[in-house]
């Protein structure tokens, strides 16, 4: 696998560039309803521009280091097989028939990577895995004070549980029984199961991730938008407008609205976002929000943006907190990470190229 490269001045310099012209061609749209007003808690906003390009030159070398190994994989593997397939006719190993078949099969297969997690057993460093393996964790306090964590299994891992079952082994192998637990069967009934389960294989699927990074990368800026209007309009407004907090406010627009595109936006809170509609979500000491991702954010699937977060019991005495966290997800990463994923899928042995000018 090939070392990170040396970045030259003029791509940092490039990356500015486009961050200002991503300002100058798009328009000033109105503010959105106030009641998304607090829902921002990431920590992307208010950043100097320094940040922005700095935050966004590190997320360009991380997309770099994960695509030049083995650039355009899928073109690559498709392009090898056709070439195999030609020289079987040539040579008849294979009838016209037999490729068509072959041709079918590495289109099917192909999408349905897609749709499915991709996790590969003993993947490169520069492999883009579409499911987040930060492990969950039940935290433990007792009248105000944090005793300890308990770590659970991550994203990856209750996926896989969800939709392979729980395998155990009782005993020592190979004197020992095993077996898998079917627990989403048990937990809706078989044939409820049968029907979600490819719905959940596709919240972490590359192709999930590809989505909701270009719905981050859309959504994020208006949001970010609307965090800064809605100070200035106040600011502007009543008896003694405060022109100089306006006028700053103003001047912070663009390297916050670029940086809201280019790196993410942050958290979104689901209960603000269903008020819009007047949808009212019960008190429930359950958090469920999002995290908008931008352009240059890393890649991996819709269930790595989405975090979850509930207390048990009354943490003035004693409760848990079982934490899902969350992190941010881009389109183009993602893509990479579909394009990986789709390759395997038709004989990409998942390893960098070789033989290629470097890149």
């Amino acid at each position: 696998m090939k070392t990170s490269p040396e970045f030259s001045p003029w791509i940092t310099s490039g990356i500015a560039v486009a961050a200002v012209g991503a300002i100058a061609v798009t328009p000033i749209q109105a503010p959105l309803p106030a009641a998304l007003s607090g829902t921002h808690v990431g920590d992307v906003q208010l950043a100097s521009w320094a940040d922005v390009i700095n935050t966004a030159t590190a997320n360009f070398e991380d997309i770099w280091d994960h695509w030049s190994p083995a650039p355009a994989p899928l073109a690559t593997q498709a392009l090898l097989n056709q070439a195999g397939f030609l020289q079987d006719l040539f040579t008849g190993a294979k009838t016209f028939d037999e490729v068509l078949a072959l041709i079918a099969a590495n289109l099917t297969a192909a999408g349905d990577a897609a749709l499915v997690p991709y996790m590969p057993a003993g993947a490169e460093d520069f492999i883009y895995t579409s499911l987040d393996t930060t492990p969950s964790t039940i935290g433990i306090d007792v009248f105000g004070f944090d005793l300890f964590d308990i770590p659970l299994p991550g994203k990856a891992a209750l996926l896989d549980i969800l939709i392979n079952g729980l395998h155990y082994e009782v005993g020592i192998c190979p004197l020992c029984v095993e077996g898998t637990i079917p627990v989403l069967s048990l937990l809706v009934g078989s044939e409820t199961a049968a029907e979600i389960q490819p719905y959940l294989g596709f919240l972490g699927s590359p192709l999930s991730g590809v989505l909701w990074g270009l719905i981050g990368a859309n959504l994020g800026p208006l949001l970010q938008l609307n965090d800064d209007l809605g100070p200035i309009i106040a600011n502007l407004s009543g008896p003694t407008p405060d022109w100089e907090a306006a006028l700053q406010g103003l001047l912070n627009i663009p390297e916050n609205f670029t940086n809201a595109l280019l790196n993410g936006y942050g958290e979104v809170s689901l209960a603000e976002l269903l008020s819009l509609f007047d949808i009212d979500v019960p008190d429930l000491n359950t958090s469920i929000d999002f995290y908008l991702g931008g352009l240059l954010s890393p890649g991996g699937s819709l269930l790595n943006g989405l975090g979850f977060s509930t207390e048990l019991g009354d943490c003035g005495i004693a409760c848990a907190t079982f934490d899902v966290p969350m992190t941010a997800v881009g389109p183009l990463a993602s893509m990479i990470g579909l394009a990986q994923a789709m390759a395997e899928a038709i004989g990409w042995d998942g390893q960098a190229f070789d033989g290629l000018p470097m890149i």
